[in-house]
C-alpha cells in the first residue's frame, strides 16, 4: 500500500470515529453544543493559564496550576457581583460532582468531599476539575455503557461550570487577555 493510501485510509477511520461521536453526543443527554462549549472554554482557561505563567514548578512538562491561580484571585472572585455565580457555587456546594474511582477492578463513584462555610474560588476550582476530568476521560456515559444512573445531571454540572468559569476569568484580567488572544 501506498504512502497516501495509507493516509486516506486512515483519514476515513478517523471519520468514522467522528461519525460514531456524534452520534453519540447527539443521543447523549449531556447537549452537544454545552459540552463543546465546556471543552474551548477549559482548554482557553488552561492555555490562558499557562501563557500568563500559572505553571506547576518542577516538572517536565507544562501542567496549568489552577491552585495557585485560584488562590492569587480568590479575593477578585466576586461572586456577589452576578447572582448567576452564587447560584452556581450553591448549588455545586450542595450537589458536587461525583469523582471516579476504581475498586477492585471496577469503576464506580464517590461523591466530592463536602465543603464547609462559604465556597471559595479554590474549593470551586476542585469542582472543576472533577467536571473536566469526568468529561474529558470519558467516565461520564450513561447506563449501559457507564454507570451513570443521573446524566441529565451532568448538563445542570457543566453550565454551572462555565458560569464560575467566566467569574474567575474576569476576575484576572491577565489570564482573560490570553484567553481572548486571536479570538477577538
Amino acid at each position: 500500500m501506498s504512502h497516501l493510501n495509507k493516509k486516506i485510509e486512515d483519514s476515513n477511520a478517523a471519520a468514522g470515529v467522528l461519525n460514531n461521536l456524534n452520534s453519540f453526543l447527539s443521543a447523549n443527554a449531556c447537549h452537544k453544543k454545552l459540552v463543546i462549549s465546556f471543552f474551548f472554554a477549559f482548554s482557553r482557561f488552561e492555555y490562558a493559564l499557562k501563557r500568563t505563567g500559572y505553571i506547576v514548578p518542577n516538572l517536565s512538562y507544562a501542567k496549568p496550576d489552577w491552585t495557585r491561580f485560584a488562590h492569587d484571585t480568590a479575593a477578585q472572585f466576586n461572586r456577589e457581583q452576578d447572582p448567576k455565580v452564587e447560584c452556581a457555587l450553591l448549588y455545586l456546594k450542595a450537589n458536587p460532582p461525583k469523582q471516579q474511582i476504581e475498586i477492585n477492578g471496577s469503576l464506580d463513584w464517590r461523591d466530592s468531599a463536602p465543603v464547609a462555610g462559604q465556597v471559595t474560588l479554590i474549593a470551586a476550582v476542585k469542582w472543576l476539575l472533577i467536571i473536566r476530568n469526568n468529561l474529558f476521560h470519558g467516565g461520564k456515559f450513561p447506563l449501559p455503557v457507564g454507570n451513570v444512573a443521573d446524566p441529565a445531571r451532568d448538563d445542570i454540572l457543566i453550565s454551572h461550570a462555565l458560569v464560575i468559569l467566566n467569574e474567575a476569568l474576569e476576575a484576572s484580567p491577565r489570564v482573560q487577555s490570553c484567553f481572548n488572544d486571536a479570538l477577538e
